[in-house]
């Protein structure tokens, strides 16, 4: 890691340099040195192997350099600390292997993984629809009880899934998204989605954030959803 300061908009702000076999390495050696998520990181991809070739470049193990600010807005709710992580991770690998010899029937299986402040967990077993549950209640109950588990630890996150159900409801949200972006940008009215719980109209707002539209939440629970509108149109 390397450093050095820089001036923007009269505020002195640290650059840091960070290399890895590839970005994401780099990125990870920032996160844990720094004790900051990328969430609160300005990162900028300077060097990889493919632009700067050498006839030492098969031997070199760092082939990736990215230059790193810390955006101080968001750097508190970022902030986190690496034996914190790991420590979080032990309890949440603790209590999936008493589910591991409770289920060992249903070949109860689990990946864990860090990034970050954030600890992703995704859970496999030869009833992956049960334990997701009816629009994924389940899941979202157990996700509750994991985050209860690593309560203590500041700042640290954990996300659970079951056989990459999230990640695939994503996607299907996001065409969601997409279509009734389209439809907006093309008619210039407003276009209401299908009722969603939190979590679902969470990836909408920010999937459409940085697009020319507003997103806005409506209706009552359980059948809240969301509204989709042109930016520069009535409220």
């Amino acid at each position: 890691k390397t450093r050095k300061r820089c001036q923007r908009q009269g505020v002195n702000m640290e650059i840091y340099e960070f290399k890895g076999i590839n970005k994401d390495e780099a990125i990870k050696k920032a996160e844990n040195e720094l004790g900051i998520d990328q969430e609160a990181l300005i990162i900028e991809e300077v060097e990889t192997e493919a632009k700067h070739k050498t006839m030492f470049s098969i031997l070199d193990k760092e082939k990736a350099t990215i230059k790193v600010q810390i955006n101080e807005e968001k750097a508190d709710k970022n902030r986190f600390n690496v034996e914190d992580v790991k420590n979080a991770k032990e309890k949440i690998v603790e209590f999936l292997e008493l589910l591991v010899n409770i289920y060992k029937e249903s070949d109860f299986k689990f990946d864990i993984r860090t990034s970050g402040r954030k600890i992703y967990v995704n859970i496999t077993s030869d009833e992956n629809p049960k334990w997701i549950g009816r629009e994924g209640h389940t899941l979202e109950e157990l996700q509750k009880f994991l985050k209860n588990i690593i309560a203590s630890f500041k700042n640290i996150k954990v996300y659970a899934d079951i056989a990459e159900y999230k990640e695939i409801r994503e996607r299907k949200l996001i065409k969601q998204a997409e279509y009734g972006l389209t439809h907006v940008m093309k008619h210039g009215m407003p276009f209401a989605l299908q009722p969603m719980n939190s979590y679902q109209r969470r990836i909408i707002h920010a999937y459409l954030q940085k697009e020319n539209v507003k997103t806005k939440s409506e209706g009552k629970e359980p059948n809240r959803y969301i509204v989709i509108k042109p930016k520069n149109g009535e409220q």
